[in-house]
């Protein structure tokens, strides 16, 4: 049987995010990893040392997690393994501090909702919350704890193999 998710593409980042809003410098380079027609959007997209991602107001909640390198939003500095967490209408520039790779997520379809004074949160590499032990290192950069926000970004390993049980979200998700 035929996968129906197309093989991920080599694309110019402006191209790789359904967002118009989605503005990197051009020279920017990325890649699609989320199939075409689903809610959610995913790209990686490598940025050059001093380029910068750029939101204007109209765009709905999406997140950057730095994979490699560092963005710097004006005086704070979104170090490896953390995240950006732009709250939709917000406005934003994140400008790379060296090479920098970044994975950017959000909805094709976002929320009609926006907080009345939107943000946008800087969390470091150990998360909002964190669970770490000798057989798991689990962190939480956005989750619904925070009253502003619908996007939830963790990251979780473990040592040892591990079966969750059958379980449903009410929301689409990328793992």
């Amino acid at each position: 049987m035929a996968s129906s998710i197309p093989a991920v593409q080599v694309v110019a980042a402006k191209e790789a995010s359904p967002i118009h809003d989605y503005r990197p410098a051009s020279g920017l380079s990325g890649e699609l990893l989320s199939a075409p027609d689903f809610p959610l959007w995913l790209t990686s997209v490598a940025v050059p040392d001093g380029e910068s991602l750029e939101w204007d107001e109209d765009h709905g909640e999406e997140v950057v997690y730095v994979a490699t390198g560092a963005l710097a939003d004006g005086a704070r500095e979104c170090i490896e393994k953390g995240a950006v967490v732009i709250e939709a209408g917000s406005p934003a520039r994140l400008t790379a501090k060296g090479d920098t790779k970044v994975l950017h997520f959000g909805s094709r379809a976002p929320s009609g909702e926006r907080p009345e004074d939107p943000a946008v949160h800087v969390v470091g590499p150990l998360g909002t919350w964190a669970m770490v032990d000798e057989i798991r290192d689990s962190h939480y950069f956005a989750d619904s704890t925070c009253p502003t926000c619908d996007v939830t970004l963790l990251y979780t390993s473990r040592k040892d193999e591990w079966d969750s049980s059958t379980h449903s979200h009410s929301a689409d998700e990328i793992i």
